[in-house]
């Protein structure tokens, strides 16, 4: 059991530290405001071609909606 808790801690500080290091300085707001953009970004590629397509043409048309 004392195991499991300190991979469980483990874990938890991994995902601090890969959240610190995607941060760079940035406020929680701009976080939520880029993750918004990138979101409305799905979707407007997603409503333009419903009938989806390869994996690489998904990734040309994100790249396109930029």
């Amino acid at each position: 059991m004392e195991f499991f808790g300190k991979g469980l801690y483990l874990i938890f500080f991994a995902l601090v530290f890969w959240f610190v290091h995607r941060a760079h300085g940035r406020g929680l707001g701009r976080l939520v405001e880029d993750n918004h953009r990138s979101h409305e970004r799905v979707h407007r590629t997603l409503e333009e071609h419903p009938e989806g397509g390869t994996w690489r043409q998904y990734k040309q048309w994100m790249e396109d909606a930029k």
